[in-house]
């Protein structure tokens, strides 16, 4: 169900002279338009929006304004929009050609704008962040959203389940506008109360840091110590390449021009997920002043990838050399999906009340057992599919890239690995520090944050979705780690947000925000924004004025 055209119409002329007004108000990005011709059309709309949507007050200075001279009608469409539910919903289903979306908020019946709305974010379950508005008698989003999707597994789905029947039975499901914009107003009250009583009790770190931790968890050893000495309790060091295992005969001059060489091939396949060798070999050679020639670099494309030694594999596309990630190669997919076939197989045989796995099933069996097919295994069925899946990814992700141009390795790549550089970004050591204080009990204060954050980077990088973050945090049972726990979701949030997207050719979603903006943004501790005037001394330390630094 989508909008009819007198909606449409007056949806967009609602919409596009708001946006316009907010961002001629807050300066959020130069060259705006709305025609979304291009890719970089769409992530400056969303930006725009965003800073709507945070600052919806603004909606009243608009009205009063009319600056596009709307009529009454749309005024008071646009008013009734300051009551804008934005979050990350949870899609359950689609039912009689809405989708029915669960958040923080309650359950609701949606409506698409232009296009229905199973077109735009695909099938049921599925994780979709967006903002809902009250439109006439509908529910309907502002235009902008992203979809993620779930993993899919029995438990995943029986949560989703259970917790969309729990809210059905405390409320129902909103059909229409107004359901939505009462359910939003005692929503809302309440978010605003909450906040006031937060300030009335003093939140602040230092309160954060001296709160008494929920049952099941205790304060770590490192929790507060200074970074150097924090430093000298890590045990876990980076493992080292084997000269043997790569060439012995290498001297120890060609040695290091070697490691360097492959050290640049995985920074840049880690960042982008497919790279060109022409770009690969462009980026050492503005990182190396001692390297290699081209002929000796392919070489050791060629004889290393997909060794121990290395992260990396081979691609040819359109008669075009890549190196990429080893998650993205074939024999890697292959390996995945035989292993949770093996999975899915070992669960149909076992006792779920002992954990024992049936013995003695032949192969045959098995396979008529699992899929209803003597003889014949899914595994092998389904394989090809999951290549050619493959293969039309890395297609994908080469044509996103052709957006935006590889984003330099850093100088500092060959002190530091790249792993190593981005669990030093300001956002991944918050939250390195904020586990610090909130050890589950049974775990090694040592190893655990250090752990969880690696795992949480590399999940941000290979799978592009925050969602995959959330799950592993709810794995480890982190959710109730504080009596905060939105605190918990900013920090992951800003720590996805710094990490390299592969669509975006390396680039992370928070310094593409950086450039169109023009503005650098900073965190305080809790990770919330911080917000800066113009005349404010600048928070990088250069002793300017903000709009002078950062804020230009």
């Amino acid at each position: 169900m989508i909008l009819n055209d007198e909606q449409n119409d007056r949806f967009f002329d609602t919409m596009d002279s708001l946006l316009f007004y907010v961002n001629e108000r807050f300066r959020v990005v130069e060259g705006f338009s709305l025609d979304f011709a291009t890719a970089l059309d769409d992530v400056k709309g969303s930006l725009v929006a965003r800073t709507l949507w945070e600052n919806v007050e603004i909606i009243d200075e608009f009205v009063r304004d009319n600056p596009h001279r709307l009529s009454q009608r749309h005024l008071q469409t646009a008013l009734g929009w300051k009551n804008a539910l934005p979050g990350l919903y949870t899609l359950v289903r689609y039912q009689s050609g809405r989708a029915v979306l669960m958040g923080e908020a309650g359950v609701f019946s949606v409506c698409g704008v232009t296009y229905e709305l199973d077109g735009e974010i695909g099938p049921a379950p599925a994780y979709v962040e967006l903002v809902l508005l009250p439109f006439d008698d509908l529910i309907i989003y502002d235009g902008f959203l992203q979809a993620y999707d779930t993993e899919g597994t029995p438990a995943e789905l029986q949560r989703i389940q259970d917790e969309f029947e729990n809210r059905c039975a405390q409320g129902g499901i909103a059909l229409t506008g107004e359901d939505f914009s009462q359910r939003a107003q005692v929503f809302l009250a309440a978010k605003r109360d909450k906040e006031f009583e937060d300030l009335l009790n003093g939140v602040s770190e230092q309160v954060a840091q001296e709160e008494a931790l929920p049952a099941g968890f205790h304060r770590g050893a490192l929790a507060g110590l200074a970074p150097e000495e924090r430093a000298r309790h890590k045990t876990v060091r980076p493992v080292e390449r084997s000269r043997t295992s790569v060439n012995p005969q290498l001297d120890d001059a060609a040695w290091r021009r070697w490691n360097q060489a492959l050290d640049c091939l995985d920074a840049c396949v880690i960042q982008c997920g497919v790279a060109r060798v022409d770009d690969a070999y462009s980026q050492y050679c503005s990182l190396v002043s001692d390297v290699v020639d081209r002929q000796t670099f392919d070489e050791l494309i060629a004889s290393l990838a997909l060794t121990s030694e290395v992260d990396f594999g081979t691609w040819k596309c359109d008669g075009v050399d890549y190196v990429v990630h080893y998650t993205l190669t074939p024999d890697y997919v292959a390996q995945e999906h035989m292993r949770q076939q093996r999975e899915t197989i070992r669960g149909l045989f076992q006792n779920r009340e002992t954990g024992e796995v049936a013995l003695g099933v032949s192969s045959s069996t098995t396979a008529q057992g699992a899929y209803g097919t003597p003889g014949t295994s899914r595994v092998e069925a389904d394989l090809p599919t999951e290549l050619q899946w493959l293969e039309q990814y890395k297609r994908g992700l080469v044509e996103s890239q052709g957006n935006l141009p590889m984003k330099p390795l850093s100088r500092t790549l060959l002190e530091n690995d790249v792993v190593g550089e981005l669990l030093d970004d300001p956002s991944a050591v918050r939250l390195r520090d904020y586990l610090d204080e909130r050890v589950p009990d049974g775990q090694d204060d040592l190893v655990f944050a250090d752990a969880v954050v690696y795992e949480m980077a590399l999940a941000a990088i290979e799978s592009g979705s925050i969602q995959a973050l959330f799950s592993y945090a709810m794995d480890l049972g982190l959710e109730g780690c504080s009596s905060d726990p939105e605190r918990l979701t900013i920090l992951i949030t800003n720590m996805f947000n710094a990490m390299p997207s592969w669509e975006n050719n390396g680039w992370s979603p928070q310094e593409l925000y950086e450039q169109l903006t023009g503005r650098k943004v900073f965190y305080n501790e809790d990770g919330s924004v911080k917000k800066v005037g113009a005349d404010d001394p600048c928070p990088c330390g250069s002793g300017k004025k903000y709009r002078d630094c950062c804020g230009k």
